[in-house]
């Protein structure tokens, strides 16, 4: 009987944590990734059918995902790499921020999850950009990382980790917020907790959504500190005091 219960035990265990890694894969392969996918039903009884519809981009493209502070950057939803990617070593990368987001699996269920983005340098010529992704606890399951290539961006002159990080993290979220190909904006206020991330992340946010300041003199302090070719996407969006109703921002 022992052996009998250590087996279920050992199955259920295994089952539990293929369970983990399916929503953790659906999640990063939708918003991170930007790819299609489908998320079966099955997945609320505890069993996780994930088809990928995309192995990868579904046309791939010369033309950069978007141009950003006047530069192309590359995004693995429509461009595939021209050259050999590494492994993920976080050894060999350069911690730039974090995000959080609460629901982070768009398309399925209000899943919330946390997203650090890695600079690399190892390729050359180029930056790009890695995120390690870990998703809420929901239903009872809990998740390790997943650790996902996502953008890529020519070195220039004057460049550097954080210069190239901003383009790079930009052109990711516009991504994952599902920003429009012909747009910049859109309106993230309706989430009770968040997004939110570190500061360079947030100035990203701020030039993506609506933000508020208590004071003039503070927006301008947000406005002084970062990028320069952000600041019109920030100050678009911000507005000082507080907003009344027909505000609508971007």
């Amino acid at each position: 009987m022992k052996q009998v219960n250590q087996t279920r035990s050992t199955s259920s265990a295994s089952t539990r944590k293929d369970c983990e890694n399916s929503l953790l894969q659906a999640v990063t392969a939708q918003s991170i990734k930007g790819h299609s996918f489908k998320l079966e039903d099955s997945l609320l009884e505890g069993a996780a059918l994930i088809q990928d519809l995309e192995a990868g981009p579904s046309k791939l493209k010369e033309q950069p995902y978007r141009k950003i502070d006047g530069r192309p950057v590359y995004h693995t939803s429509v461009n595939s790499p021209p050259f050999e990617v590494k492994d993920f070593d976080i050894a060999k990368l350069h911690k730039w921020g974090q995000l959080h987001h609460p629901m982070l699996a768009l398309s399925s269920c209000e899943i919330g999850g946390e997203v650090k983005l890695y600079v690399d340098t190892r390729a050359s010529g180029h930056y790009s950009l890695w995120t390690s992704t870990q998703i809420d606890e929901v239903w009872g399951f809990g998740s390790g990382a997943s650790y996902d290539y996502v953008a890529w961006t020519p070195k220039t002159a004057g460049d550097s980790i954080r210069r190239a990080g901003f383009r790079l993290a930009h052109a990711a979220l516009l991504s994952t917020f599902d920003v429009s190909s012909n747009e910049w904006c859109q309106d993230l206020r309706g989430w009770e907790d968040g997004p939110w991330g570190s500061r360079e992340v947030a100035w990203l946010l701020g030039a993506i959504s609506p933000t508020v300041h208590k004071r003039e003199k503070a927006l301008e302090g947000q406005l002084t500190a970062m990028p320069e070719y952000l600041r019109p996407f920030y100050e678009k969006n911000a507005t000082v005091g507080e907003p009344t109703e027909d505000y609508l921002g971007c």
